[in-house]
């Protein structure tokens, strides 16, 4: 998923960046209050579960990214994940 799908769902998000390149986006979305980044290499399962929990724990902070869902209805849609997400 990415970063952009997360915004037009309305969803919270915990980021890795994992590369300097998605660094800016990484930090913009956490500025914005939608999102808790990670530094790369703290991926630990230990790490991504506190980093959940306290991204859902915030009312504020999960609730963030709920505007942009009305905001980006005119704009067009990311392509749908790859197969591999289907269920």
């Amino acid at each position: 998923m990415t970063s952009l799908t997360g915004m037009c769902a309305g969803t919270p998000q915990v980021i890795v960046p994992g590369a300097e390149m998605l660094a800016g986006a990484a930090r913009a979305l956490a500025e914005y209050g939608a999102a808790l980044t990670l530094p790369t290499g703290d991926d630990t399962p230990e790490a991504l579960g506190r980093a959940c929990r306290r991204m859902l724990a915030d009312d504020a902070r999960a609730g963030a990214p709920r505007p942009c869902v009305k905001r980006s209805r005119p704009c067009p849609r990311p392509p749908p994940p790859s197969g591999c997400w289907r269920t």
